[in-house]
Order: C-alpha cells, then structure tokens, then sequence
C-alpha cells in the first residue's frame, strides 16, 4: 500500500505506546498502522529514546511474550518510519525525571504531539507548542479528522 501524501505532523511516541503495541493494545495498533499507511505522520527519536526502547524490549518478560527476534525487528522497523533527533537543550517539565526526554525530543523537531499513556507525561498536557495526548485522544481527535 502506498503512504499517502499530506503536511507533515511529527510525532513523539512514549516507549510505553510500543510496548502496548506488543502486548496486542489495540490503540497502539492503530497508531502503528497510521504510521507505515501515511507519510505525513512522522515519529522522531533521540539516541536516549532509542536506548530506552531496547532495554525495554530486552526485559525478559517481553522477550518471553514475543520472542528476542521479534522484538529486536519491531525497534528496526520503527526506524523505517522514524526520523533521528539529538535535542541540545536538557528540560526539566515532567514529575518522573526519566520521561524529560521525550519533552526534549519534542522540542528540538518541532513535534506537535507527544502520545503517551504515562500519567506523568499526560500531566504536562503542553510544551513548547506541542500537545500531550493519550493513544484515544490522538486516534479520536487527529487521525480520525483526516
């Protein structure tokens, strides 16, 4: 199937998206698959980010549900879709210090929406000009008014 065209929207996705992807999380499914259909949604990662992700999907409890291959071409195909950031600015805007990254991410691409189902991450709800939504909130109120 051919990605279709439109203005780009760049967007942050919370490991805990993926890892609900994984799991079977049909939200997070839907996001995924909005992501390989269209061009115009373009997720955004740091090298902190990354590492992240693969120690997550290194937890055995993860490799035990999905399998180490498995998880390992689910973090290569997410950088298919994904354009690489370095942010050069550290922020200091959420409760868990561990999830600043993503608001630093945020910050150096522009992105207009972070997606999260962190309640730490959702607290913020804005910064710098880019939302802060829930997997729900992003498929009810972005992709289905496209």
């Amino acid at each position: 199937m051919q990605r279709k065209e439109t203005k780009e929207t760049v967007i942050v996705l919370d490991t805990n998206l993926i890892v609900s992807h994984i799991w079977g999380s049909p939200n997070a499914a839907t996001i995924m698959q909005a992501i390989r259909d269209r061009a115009n949604l373009v997720p955004v990662v740091s090298l902190e980010m990354l590492q992240e992700l693969k120690e997550t999907l290194a937890k055995p409890k993860i490799e035990k549900k999905v399998g180490k291959d498995i998880a390992s071409e689910f973090a290569k195909e997410l950088m298919v879709y994904a354009k690489y950031i370095e942010p050069r600015k550290k922020v200091d805007v959420c409760e868990d210090p561990d999830d600043n990254m993503l608001f630093e991410c945020a910050a150096e691409a522009g992105a207009e929406y972070i997606i999260s189902g962190d309640k730490a991450v959702l607290a913020v709800k804005e910064y710098l000009g880019t939302k802060v939504v829930s997997p729900q909130e992003f498929i009810g109120k972005i992709l289905n008014a496209r």
